[in-house]
């Protein structure tokens, strides 16, 4: 089968791209690549907000964003603004890769959804507007992997949640998909 073209997007944070990247949807050079994708598309498609973030992201500009594995110490995975490629840990397990990437997908909805971007006024505005922006990624990605364990597949939900992944020290996110549980388990809907 025909590869896609790299687009220069994706070459500008990656020169190494055909070893380590591959489109959101399939089309990989390297067959190891590939079958990481096909396996975190697999498991994505199995959750109704997973399916739309997969199109949204299939759908970036001319070309689909793009999914690179690299070593990233310290970080879950990362998405590039403006750019459409989003960076997961190399030896991460799929459980892993969904859970992490469930959350960047949301910024690239994010970036597409908002147009224009909004301008911050001074620092504070930019913090408040970071902050808001990582709990919508967050409370979708909670969406995403509590849809996946009801389907059957609670490996990225239990991989989110793990202490080994969400330490005491670390930024919050945990306490959002605690609080989203609670409130399931509550007798709220999925989107209240």
């Amino acid at each position: 089968p025909l590869q896609p073209a790299i687009p220069a997007r994706v070459l500008s944070i990656y020169p190494n791209a055909a070893q380590i990247c591959g489109p959101i949807q399939g089309g990989a050079r390297n067959p190891v690549i590939e079958q990481q994708i096909q396996n975190f598309n697999r498991v994505m498609n199995l959750s109704q907000t997973g399916r739309d973030l997969i199109g949204t992201a299939a759908r970036y500009d001319s070309n689909p964003a793009w999914m690179c594995f690299e070593n990233i110490k310290g970080l879950h995975a990362v998405y590039y603004i403006g750019k459409g490629v989003i960076t997961v840990g190399m030896n991460k397990t799929n459980d892993e890769i969904v859970s992490d990437s469930a959350h960047e997908l949301r910024h690239l909805f994010q970036e597409k959804a908002r147009g224009a971007d909004i301008e911050p006024r001074d620092r504070e505005d930019s913090v408040h507007l970071e902050y808001v922006d990582e709990a919508d990624a967050e409370a979708t990605s909670s969406l995403v992997l509590w849809e996946l364990k009801q389907a059957g597949h609670a490996g990225p939900w239990n991989s989110h949640n793990s202490p080994y992944s969400y330490g005491p020290r670390s930024i919050c996110y945990a306490h959002i998909s605690t609080a989203f549980k609670q409130a399931v388990d509550g007798g709220a809907t999925l989107p209240e």
